[in-house]
């Protein structure tokens, strides 16, 4: 979590203390994931959508890189209508 904290207190201004709040409560983690060639690593932070019965539904991931186009999209086999709502 050192990058998706670093990337929202430091980058987006966000307050550390809204950023501890949602990782206590399962809403935010950090994601790593090999490219397909396996050289490189991809981290992005990664917002938890929650249906009625507290069953996580939704993920959509956010790249943390400042360079660049920024990543943004859903994780593979989620209900985008159960979306985030922190």
């Amino acid at each position: 979590m050192r990058r998706v904290y670093a990337y929202l207190v430091k980058t987006r201004l966000i307050d550390r203390e809204v950023v501890n709040y949602f990782a206590k409560a399962k809403l935010l983690y950090e994601s790593c994931e090999k490219s397909k060639d396996g050289m490189k690593e991809y981290h992005n932070a990664v917002f938890v959508g929650y249906d009625e019965k507290g069953v996580p539904r939704h993920a959509h991931k956010r790249g943390i890189y400042t360079l660049g186009q920024a990543f943004k999209g859903n994780v593979d086999g989620c209900d985008p209508v159960t979306a985030f709502t922190g």
